[in-house]
């Protein structure tokens, strides 16, 4: 008998301005991820980009730890969007640690992560640390 893997997908929804309409795409998420799968590079990102979009950047953190054990080609873009999304809503402590645990795993950050992290600093004042 051979081993099958059956594929599956998750569909994000458009959020626009409605944080309820991600929660199912999100507890499928979870689901699937307890029983050792994971859906998609796309549907990662995009669940991602809809949370940090609807200011649950917290949430989409949890979700980037719980796929960048596994590998995944995601896992690099997953930081770039969560770390722009840090930066837009000013958690410099959120915004070192997450810039800690990308060079430490040995990506190297997109142009687009030091201009949010510039950016970021600028507009909280402290133009010493960002240049």
């Amino acid at each position: 008998m051979r081993n099958y893997c059956r594929t599956f997908t998750i569909l994000v929804p458009k959020v626009g301005g409605n944080s309820d309409a991600i929660q199912p795409a999100v507890r499928v998420f979870w689901a699937v991820y307890k029983v050792g799968l994971l859906p998609s590079t796309f549907a990662i990102i995009r669940l991602l980009s809809g949370l940090c979009q609807l200011g649950k950047v917290e949430e989409a953190v949890e979700i980037l730890k719980a796929v960048e054990g596994k590998k995944l080609s995601c896992v690099e873009e997953g930081y770039c969007i969560v770390m722009k999304a840090l930066c837009e809503h000013g958690h410099v402590e959120e915004t070192s640690h997450m810039f800690g645990r990308m060079l430490s795993q040995g990506m190297k950050p997109k142009l687009a992560v030091y201009n949010s992290i510039i950016c970021m600093l600028c507009k909280l004042g402290n133009l010493d640390d960002a240049g």
